[in-house]
């Protein structure tokens, strides 16, 4: 008869498995708290970065956000039929704004977004969760062949 042994802490090393981990646990936390403005948080961030660049285009959107133009034309549809940002042409170069609603929620968005940020840094510790972000920036530009300073001045 076989009998499965279970090893824990055997992926302790894996940096896919511990990222996938981390990443799921960090999602739920975001979800939770992005649910309370009725978005998920990558429909917020983009009304985020929308916000913090108002006209921009869907492309411009999309290499703001690392994200495929298909991913950001579902992401940009969803904000207008909520009735957030509109796109007065059609099209990839049409600009895209905040409606009034829009800039209203991303008020909200970023002191939602500040709290996140002070809840990790809190759980962290201020230094720890300073050189983590700015660990994982460096780690995500250099898979992504850019490499441009920290995190922190890219904020």
């Amino acid at each position: 008869m076989y009998k499965q042994t279970l090893k824990p802490g055997m992926f302790d090393g894996c940096i896919y498995f511990n990222l996938s981990a981390l990443t799921r646990k960090v999602t739920r936390i975001w979800e939770e708290e992005f649910a309370k403005l009725g978005l998920s948080p990558s429909h917020g961030y983009l009304l985020f970065a929308l916000a913090e660049n108002p006209g921009a285009s869907q492309k411009e959107l999309g290499e703001i956000m690392e994200l495929d133009p298909s991913t950001v034309t579902r992401f940009v549809d969803a904000l207008v039929v909520k009735g957030l940002a509109g796109k007065p042409v059609r099209g990839k170069g049409a600009s895209i704004h905040l409606t009034a609603d829009g800039k209203r929620l991303y008020r909200k968005i970023k002191k939602r977004m500040d709290a996140l940020y002070e809840r990790m840094r809190d759980h962290f510790g201020e230094k720890e969760f300073g050189s983590f972000v700015d660990g994982l920036y460096e780690a995500r530009q250099s898979l992504s062949g850019k490499r441009h300073g920290t995190a922190d001045e890219s904020r």
